[in-house]
């Protein structure tokens, strides 16, 4: 039913068991999926649920959620609200009324592309300066060569990735004039002696200018300090030296260094996120 995969748009990238709900004349209400694949910590199947605006509040987004939770039963422990919901909007109180229970908080930011540079050069000199940035290390475009290995480190150490994130990187490399969910001209990937040890992937956004970081990645090995500051600084480079003015970015509530960069650079708290989750396991549907 190709009419309900826009609505079922974050579970792109998954194996999609997907419920449709229609009035009695077969006009569409709205639609709830399942990916049908491990995701998150806990692991449980990712989901998501879109209610016509004309419906909602009307008993079809509860109806989705019981469907969707029969259907997992018995084949996940639990299931994920695959993208964060915002504090403050309807779609928390909606979670909560169905059992879900919030797990992870993360702030999102506006900040200048100038100041962050800047800020992070600083950081990245003091770091020089003390020996502290190994030989061998080095930041360079996100390619063929390096593709899978990014993605595969994404899927593994990035709480929350989205699944699609080998195919945006594919769909990027394919055709890079496209504006696609990778931009590669603002991304930039950390390789230690020609090993792929981090990353920084970033998106256009509409206005064609600024971007967004929508990931961020190092190495368990080399996580915590000069790593992190080198490949984030190299990406703000891109984006300070061509037209973008501002970056949005999202961070843990209890990210300290982040929380410190945006402080530290004036950067705009838009919103607070929470990821939900419902555990299945124990109980039954809702």
């Amino acid at each position: 039913m190709p009419e309900i995969l826009p609505l079922l748009a974050p579970l792109a990238g998954t194996q999609i068991v997907a419920f449709v709900a229609r009035d009695g004349n077969g006009a569409m209400l709205g639609a709830g999926g399942i990916g049908w694949q491990s995701w998150g910590d806990p692991p449980g199947f990712p989901a998501w649920i879109h209610v016509m605006p004309d419906h909602r509040r009307a008993g079809v987004g509860r109806a989705l959620a019981r469907a969707l939770i029969e259907r997992t039963q018995g084949e996940a422990p639990a299931l994920w609200a695959i993208r964060p919901l915002v504090e403050g909007e309807p779609a928390p109180a909606f979670a909560k009324a169905m059992g879900m229970e919030p797990r992870y908080r993360q702030l999102r930011f506006r900040g200048d592309a100038q100041r962050l540079y800047a800020h992070l050069v600083s950081i990245l000199d003091r770091l020089r300066r003390h020996d502290r940035i190994p030989d061998g290390a080095t930041c360079v475009r996100l390619d063929g060569n390096n593709a899978a290995a990014v993605a595969a480190l994404v899927r593994r150490e990035v709480r929350g990735a989205s699944p699609a994130i080998g195919g945006w990187i594919a769909q990027a490399l394919k055709d890079p004039t496209r504006r696609s969910a990778i931009d590669l001209d603002r991304s930039r990937v950390l390789e230690i002696n020609g090993v792929v040890a981090g990353a920084v992937l970033t998106r256009r956004l509409a206005d064609g200018d600024n971007s967004e970081i929508i990931c961020t990645v190092v190495s368990p090995e080399v996580r915590g300090g000069w790593a992190n500051v080198l490949v984030l600084t190299e990406t703000t480079r891109t984006g300070a030296e061509s037209t973008c003015d501002w970056y949005l970015f999202d961070c843990a509530h209890d990210n300290r260094d982040t929380l410190g960069l945006a402080r530290r650079t004036g950067a705009e708290h838009l919103s607070t996120e929470e990821n939900y989750y419902y555990a299945i396991a124990g109980r039954g549907a809702a």
